[in-house]
């Protein structure tokens, strides 16, 4: 068998997710429970997230989570809408861990009209 074969390198993530709700650790999810046009749904399990190869996929895959967290976040009272885009990696135990790699913040637009 080749060396490294079927392996990951010791720093290369497994792909990229998406953290919906960083404070709630919400993250995207392919689950075919929920029944809504385009939107791929929601979970709270870091194994059921929704793995993407490419960063720019992930930043991508924000628009149909749209809707669903303007909605959390605007019956929170909150102005400001934070996504969490982290790499996804396997610890030695087989652990799942993230690390952060990059946020994006969607401002209620009637902050810009306001001023």
């Amino acid at each position: 068998m080749a060396k490294g074969f079927g392996t990951s390198s010791k720093n290369r993530p497994l792909g990229y997710i998406l953290i919906l709700v960083p404070d709630a650790n919400v993250y995207a999810c392919d689950d075919p429970l929920w029944d809504q046009e385009n939107f791929g749904g929601i979970t709270n399990a870091l194994n059921m997230a929704k793995v993407l190869r490419k960063i720019y996929s992930a930043k991508s895959n924000i628009g149909p989570y749209i809707d669903w967290l303007a909605n959390v976040y605007y019956e929170g009272k909150k102005d400001v809408i934070e996504v969490e885009i982290a790499e996804l990696h396997k610890d030695k135990k087989g652990d799942l861990k993230t690390k952060s790699i990059k946020f994006m913040t969607l401002i209620k637009e009637s902050e810009f009209l306001d001023s």
